[in-house]
Protein backbone atom coordinates (compact mmCIF):
# COMPACT_ATOMS: atom_id res chain seq x y z
CA UNK A 1 0.00 0.00 0.00
CA UNK A 2 1.30 3.26 -1.40
CA UNK A 3 -0.27 5.38 1.85
CA UNK A 4 2.06 8.33 1.49
CA UNK A 5 0.56 8.63 -1.96
CA UNK A 6 -2.86 8.57 -0.20
CA UNK A 7 -2.07 10.93 2.00
CA UNK A 8 -1.03 13.42 -0.62
CA UNK A 9 -3.61 12.89 -2.57
CA UNK A 10 -6.03 13.81 0.28
CA UNK A 11 -4.12 16.65 0.86
CA UNK A 12 -3.76 17.77 -2.38
CA UNK A 13 -7.28 17.77 -3.23
CA UNK A 14 -8.97 19.26 -0.21
CA UNK A 15 -9.50 22.80 -1.85
CA UNK A 16 -10.05 21.73 -5.49
CA UNK A 17 -13.06 19.00 -4.01
CA UNK A 18 -14.64 21.83 -2.25
CA UNK A 19 -14.29 24.25 -5.42
CA UNK A 20 -15.88 21.96 -7.70
CA UNK A 21 -18.14 20.83 -4.93
CA UNK A 22 -19.76 24.43 -4.85
CA UNK A 23 -18.97 25.30 -8.37
CA UNK A 24 -21.74 22.04 -9.26
CA UNK A 25 -23.95 23.72 -6.47
CA UNK A 26 -23.83 26.92 -8.24
CA UNK A 27 -24.73 25.67 -11.65
CA UNK A 28 -27.29 23.79 -10.40
CA UNK A 29 -29.04 26.68 -8.99
CA UNK A 30 -28.27 28.61 -11.74
CA UNK A 31 -30.21 26.54 -13.88
CA UNK A 32 -33.03 27.52 -12.33
CA UNK A 33 -32.32 31.46 -13.05
CA UNK A 34 -31.62 30.71 -16.49
CA UNK A 35 -35.24 28.86 -16.42
CA UNK A 36 -36.79 31.19 -14.67
CA UNK A 37 -35.35 34.56 -16.92
CA UNK A 38 -36.54 32.30 -19.98
CA UNK A 39 -39.83 31.60 -18.70
CA UNK A 40 -40.47 35.14 -17.63
CA UNK A 41 -39.15 36.54 -20.91
CA UNK A 42 -41.00 34.13 -22.66
CA UNK A 43 -44.58 34.74 -20.62
CA UNK A 44 -44.01 38.22 -21.34
CA UNK A 45 -44.11 37.83 -25.11
CA UNK A 46 -46.20 34.86 -24.94
CA UNK A 47 -48.84 36.38 -22.74
CA UNK A 48 -51.80 33.57 -23.13
CA UNK A 49 -49.47 30.36 -22.96
CA UNK A 50 -49.60 28.53 -19.72
CA UNK A 51 -46.71 28.04 -17.50
CA UNK A 52 -46.68 24.14 -17.73
CA UNK A 53 -46.31 24.34 -21.47
CA UNK A 54 -43.47 27.45 -20.95
CA UNK A 55 -42.08 25.05 -18.78
CA UNK A 56 -42.12 22.14 -21.30
CA UNK A 57 -40.96 24.73 -24.20
CA UNK A 58 -37.56 25.48 -21.96
CA UNK A 59 -36.48 21.95 -21.81
CA UNK A 60 -36.17 22.27 -25.74
CA UNK A 61 -34.00 25.19 -25.38
CA UNK A 62 -30.21 25.21 -26.05
CA UNK A 63 -30.21 27.24 -22.99
CA UNK A 64 -30.87 24.43 -21.29
CA UNK A 65 -28.76 21.93 -22.91
CA UNK A 66 -25.77 24.49 -22.50
CA UNK A 67 -26.41 24.46 -18.85
CA UNK A 68 -27.20 20.58 -17.82
CA UNK A 69 -24.19 20.43 -19.71
CA UNK A 70 -21.78 21.98 -17.65
CA UNK A 71 -24.04 20.35 -14.74
CA UNK A 72 -22.90 16.78 -16.19
CA UNK A 73 -19.52 17.50 -16.56
CA UNK A 74 -18.72 19.38 -12.69
CA UNK A 75 -20.89 15.89 -12.10
CA UNK A 76 -18.49 13.68 -13.60
CA UNK A 77 -15.27 15.66 -12.12
CA UNK A 78 -17.02 15.67 -8.96
CA UNK A 79 -17.84 12.21 -8.39
CA UNK A 80 -15.05 10.64 -9.99
CA UNK A 81 -12.41 13.25 -7.28
CA UNK A 82 -15.05 12.11 -4.32
CA UNK A 83 -14.59 8.29 -5.52
CA UNK A 84 -10.70 8.80 -5.47
CA UNK A 85 -11.09 10.46 -2.11
CA UNK A 86 -13.18 7.48 -0.71
CA UNK A 87 -10.55 4.70 -1.99
CA UNK A 88 -7.89 6.59 -0.51
CA UNK A 89 -9.61 6.92 2.55
CA UNK A 90 -10.73 3.22 2.32
CA UNK A 91 -6.91 2.51 2.03
CA UNK A 92 -5.38 4.54 4.68
CA UNK A 93 -8.19 2.97 6.86
CA UNK A 94 -7.19 -0.86 6.14
CA UNK A 95 -3.77 0.09 6.61
CA UNK A 96 -4.29 1.67 10.27
CA UNK A 97 -5.88 -1.72 11.14
CA UNK A 98 -3.34 -4.07 10.05
CA UNK A 99 -0.53 -1.54 11.40
CA UNK A 100 -3.05 -2.00 14.59
CA UNK A 101 -2.87 -5.89 14.28
CA UNK A 102 0.66 -5.76 13.91
CA UNK A 103 1.20 -4.18 16.88
CA UNK A 104 -1.46 -6.48 19.00
CA UNK A 105 0.52 -9.23 17.95
CA UNK A 106 -2.45 -10.49 15.64
CA UNK A 107 -0.65 -10.80 12.49
CA UNK A 108 2.86 -11.36 11.25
Amino acid sequence: MDIENDLQYLAKTDEPYAEKDALLDFQIDNLKNVKGSWIGATAAEKPKISMGLLTEQFYSTGSYFTEISKIKELRKEVNTMKNKRATAILRIDVWRTLEASRRKGNIQ
